[in-house]
């Protein structure tokens, strides 16, 4: 881990982690998750807007709304770490991707928040992309986010 991405993991109390082990090669994981193309499919499409900003659409979220973004450190094929804001406090999420076996990859989410009653939400949200990033690669529905969101009610 870069010094970068411990200092802001460092900086906040707490962490929310989500992991999966898919069946994809690193290379195609990695396309995954930076490909407009394929991000549009799960998460949103990324626009950049420069070298450093970018604006992403959440087509998960009532209303797909666009969110400014800021590419604090990006490490092919290994990782990246976003600065997501418009939402008040900006979020800062670490992607990482490493290979977990043969064509197995493992990635991982990670965010750090400033409040502990935040945890169970922000945790339910993350599984839930996780999962809708799963679906689209497997040509499968997506799943309902209220399945998600019941667990921490």
């Amino acid at each position: 881990m870069s010094n970068k991405r411990k200092k802001l993991l460092e900086e906040e109390r707490f962490l929310v982690k989500v992991d999966r082990e898919l069946s994809l090669s690193q290379s195609d994981l990695w396309n995954w998750l930076t490909k407009p193309e394929l991000t549009g499919q799960w998460i949103g499409p990324w626009q950049p807007v420069d070298e450093e900003n970018l604006q992403i659409t959440l087509i998960q979220e009532e209303g797909s709304p666009t969110f400014p973004a800021k590419i604090l450190e990006f490490n092919e094929p290994f990782g990246y770490t976003l600065e997501l804001g418009g939402m008040g406090v900006p979020w800062v999420i670490l992607v990482t991707v490493a290979p977990s076996g043969q064509n197995k990859s493992l990635f991982s989410i990670i965010q750090t928040i400033e409040s502990k009653e935040a945890v169970p939400a922000t945790q339910a949200g993350w599984e839930f992309y996780a999962d809708c990033l799963i679906a689209a690669i497997e040509d499968r529905a997506m799943p309902r986010f209220e399945t998600y969101w019941q667990s921490v009610q």
